[in-house]
C-alpha cells in the first residue's frame, strides 16, 4: 500500500473589506506545486498587476460570474469559456510566479494595507511558505 504523506496548509487573507482563512492540503511532493497555484489565485483576487499591459477594450468578463477583470493576464480560457481567477476550475497558467514576483506581490500587498500568509504543518511545526 502506497501512503503519501499529506500536509496540511493555511492561508490567511486579508484585505479593507476583512479577512478570510482557507484551509486545504496536500501531498508532501505536490505541495510547492500546490501553494504556488494558491498565490496564482490570491494575485489575481488583489488584482496584483507585475508589469503587464491591461487590455480594457478587450472582453474581459467570467463567463461564470460575470465580473470584469482588469487584464488579460486575469482571464484563463478553458474549452472557449473566460473564467477570472476565483471561478477558474484551473490556475492561471499566465502569471508566472517565481521569487521576484512573490516579493512584489507581498509589497504590493503591505502597500494596500492587504496581506496575505500562508503557512503549512510538517515535522511537528508550522512552516512560513517560501517561493524559491
Amino acid at each position: 500500500m502506497d501512503s503519501k504523506t499529506i500536509i496540511p496548509y493555511v492561508i490567511f487573507d486579508a484585505t479593507e473589506n476583512g479577512s478570510a482563512i482557507e484551509y486545504g492540503s496536500a501531498p508532501e511532493d505536490e505541495l510547492y506545486s500546490c501553494l504556488i497555484n494558491e498565490i496564482k489565485k490570491y494575485m489575481e483576487i488583489h488584482e496584483f498587476s507585475d508589469e503587464y499591459e491591461d487590455a480594457y477594450d478587450a472582453d474581459l468578463t467570467c463567463d461564470e460570474c460575470d465580473c470584469r477583470v482588469i487584464s488579460t493576464r486575469y482571464i484563463t480560457t478553458i474549452d472557449g469559456k473566460q473564467f477570472c481567477g476565483g471561478c477558474s476550475p484551473k490556475p492561471n497558467e499566465n502569471i508566472i510566479v517565481d521569487r521576484d514576483s512573490y516579493q512584489r506581490f507581498c509589497k504590493f500587498l503591505k502597500n494596500n494595507d492587504k496581506n496575505c500568509d500562508i503557512i503549512y504543518f510538517k515535522d511537528g511545526k508550522w512552516i512560513n511558505f517560501t517561493v524559491i
